[in-house]
């Protein structure tokens, strides 16, 4: 019927996943092909903390802290003197990162209500920025930083399940540092990814009621 077309909530259909397996399945995925993006993220927020950097924002040097206030997907560390926020994603190539700085946006799988929560925080020269590592090249991993300019709503299939709503983002950047990156990172020799994983999904899910 062509209802069934036109319909989004009859053309998409909601699987649930319990989400320890759905992480479990992921992160042994990528690991196990070389490619641990959780990995990757978790070490370029170690560089970016205790590294010795220069927030973009205000410019004060070591000043970057764990997010431990906000419940956002949009802060993954916090400039503790001006506030500016920092997300930290990866990217399969340099080229890819390139690309969404040409576009001047890109389309996330993070909520696009996240956005608003996190604004609300911001004091009035608060910024909020995204940071991109490339992981086109495992022993040479740049970190490139965009100004998040807004945020604006993006549909998928998920957005039509009636009992769960999901509506995701297409973020809308500025280059912070042109097409130099802002540092470089490197994976710890001989780390065994998937052990590393299995131990990070339950030490998180050990005693988590979902």
């Amino acid at each position: 019927r062509i209802q069934d077309y036109i319909d989004p909530f009859i053309r998409f259909q909601h699987v649930d996943e319990d989400p320890r397996a759905a992480v479990t399945t992921t992160w042994t995925k990528t690991s196990s092909e070389g490619a641990p993006y959780h990995i990757v993220e978790a070490v370029a927020i170690h560089q970016l903390i205790h590294g010795g950097h220069n927030c973009i924002c205000c410019k004060t040097f070591g000043s970057f802290e764990l997010n431990s206030k906000y419940d956002t997907s949009f802060s993954d560390v916090i400039c503790s003197v001006c506030g500016s926020v920092y997300a930290v994603w990866t990217a399969s190539t340099t080229e890819s990162i390139f690309k969404r700085l040409d576009k001047g946006n890109f389309n996330k799988a993070r909520y696009f209500g996240d956005y608003y929560d996190e604004i609300r925080h911001l004091g009035r020269l608060s910024k909020m920025y995204a940071m991109f590592v490339s992981m086109e090249d495992t022993s040479y991993l740049p970190a490139y930083v965009f100004k998040i300019n807004g945020v604006l709503p993006s549909l998928s299939g998920r957005s039509f399940n009636l009992k769960n709503i999901k509506i995701f983002s297409k973020v809308l950047i500025q280059p912070a540092l042109g097409r130099h990156p802002w540092f470089s990172i490197s994976l710890p020799e001989h780390l065994d990814f998937v052990s590393t994983s299995l131990v990070a999904i339950h030490k998180y899910f050990a005693g988590l009621v979902i």
